[in-house]
C-alpha cells in the first residue's frame, strides 16, 4: 500500500496505481471481514471504492476499474447485511448493479461484469427474501439468472457464472418453497444443481463447487420430505453428504461443512426411518452425524451450534435405544 501511495504522491494521475491500489484494499477488507473486524472492514471497502472513483475520474471507460468497484460495492453491502444495516445494504448493492451497468455499457460483451451483476442482484434478492419483500426478491434472482445466462451465452466454459447461477436458483428455490409454491421450487432447485454440475465437470476439485451443490441437494430434500416423497428425498440428502464429503476430503477441518452433514445425516436417518428401515440403520446414520458434531468440538470448543446440534443427536439416539428396547 505504502509503495502504491508514494507511486501516486510522484504521479497523482496514474490510473494503474489507483487501480491497483482500489484492488489491494478490497482483498484486506475480505480478510478483515473473515476476522469479524467490521468497523475496520466498512473503511477498508470505502477506501477501496474512493481509489476505484479516482482512477475513474481520470479514465471514464476503464472497464477493470468499474468491474472491481462493483465487486468492492457488494462485498460492502454484505458486510452491512451482517451489521443489519438493510436500508444502507440495499443502496449499496443497487449501486454495485449501476456500476456494472456502467462497465456493460460501454464494452457490452464483458463476460466478468455479467456475471459481477448477477453475484451483486442475486445478494440483493437475498437481502430483500430477508425482510419479505418476495416480489421484490424473485424479481431480482429472475435478473440475475438472465444476467448470468448472458455471460454463459458468451463463455459457455465459464465456471464462476455456473457457479453464481446455481447459488441464485438455489436462493430462489428456497424462496418459492417459502411461498408454498412447491413445484416451482422443485424446478428452481433442481436447475440449481444442474449449473453447478456444470461447473463442477469443468472444475471437479473446486470445493466451493461441491458445497454449494451439497447446499442445494439439501434444500431439495428437505422439499421432498415436506412433499412426503421419502424415497426421493432419502436420495437428495444422500447425494448431499457425497457432496459434503467431497469438500471435507480437500478442507478436512472446515466446521461450516461439518455441521451441513451432520444435520443433513439426521434428515437422511429420518426418511429412512420413516421408509421403515431398520433402527440400526438409521443408528448408524445418526451416529455418523454425532462425530461430525463431536469433530466441531474438538476444533472449536463451545461452538454454539455444535453444542446444540450435538444434545439434539443425543436426544435422537437415546429415542432410538428406549424403543428399540421396548
Amino acid at each position: 500500500m505504502a509503495t502504491l501511495d508514494q507511486a501516486l504522491s510522484r504521479a497523482p494521475d496514474y490510473v494503474g496505481a489507483y487501480g491497483n491500489k482500489g484492488d489491494v484494499l478490497r482483498s484486506l477488507g475480505d480478510l478483515l471481514a473473515r476476522l469479524s473486524r467490521h468497523q475496520e472492514v466498512e473503511e477498508t471497502y470505502n477506501d477501496a471504492v474512493t481509489a476505484f472513483d479516482a482512477a475513474l475520474d481520470r479514465a471514464p471507460d476503464d472497464i477493470y476499474a468499474y468491474n472491481n468497484k462493483g465487486v468492492a460495492l457488494r462485498a460492502l453491502g454484505d458486510l452491512l447485511v451482517r451489521l443489519s444495516r438493510h436500508e444502507e445494504a440495499e443502496e449499496t448493492y443497487n449501486d454495485a448493479v449501476a456500476t456494472l451497468d456502467q462497465a456493460l455499457s460501454r464494452a457490452p460483451d464483458d463476460i466478468y461484469a455479467y456475471s459481477n451483476k448477477g453475484a451483486a442482484l442475486r445478494s440483493l434478492g437475498d437481502l430483500l427474501a430477508a425482510v419479505s419483500r418476495h416480489v421484490e426478491a424473485e424479481g431480482a434472482y429472475a435478473d440475475a439468472v438472465d444476467t448470468l445466462d448472458q455471460a454463459l451465452s458468451r463463455a459457455p466454459d465459464y465456471v464462476e457464472a455456473y457457479s453464481n447461477k446455481g447459488a441464485t436458483l438455489r436462493s430462489l428455490g428456497d424462496l418459492l418453497v417459502s411461498l408454498i409454491r412447491y413445484e416451482e421450487a422443485e424446478g428452481a432447485l433442481t436447475d440449481a444443481v444442474a449449473a453447478l454440475d456444470e461447473a463442477l465437470r469443468r472444475a471437479p476439485g473446486d470445493p466451493r463447487l461441491h458445497g454449494s451443490k451439497g447446499i442445494a441437494l439439501r434444500g431439495h430434500g428437505d422439499l421432498l420430505a415436506n412433499l412426503s416423497r421419502y424415497e426421493e428425498a432419502e436420495e437428495a440428502f444422500s447425494d448431499a453428504a457425497a457432496a459434503f464429503d467431497e469438500v471435507l476430503r480437500r478442507a478436512p477441518e472446515d466446521t461450516d461443512v461439518h455441521f451441513l452433514k451432520a444435520v443433513t445425516l439426521l434428515s437422511q436417518g429420518d426418511c429412512v426411518r420413516v421408509l421403515g428401515a431398520r433402527e440400526h440403520v438409521v443408528y448408524a446414520l445418526w451416529e455418523e452425524a454425532q462425530r461430525h458434531a463431536e469433530h466441531i468440538l474438538d476444533l472449536v470448543p463451545q461452538q454454539e451450534h455444535a453444542v446444540s446440534l450435538l444434545a439434539q443427536i443425543r436426544d435422537w439416539l437415546d429415542t432410538l435405544d428406549d424403543s428399540s428396547q421396548g
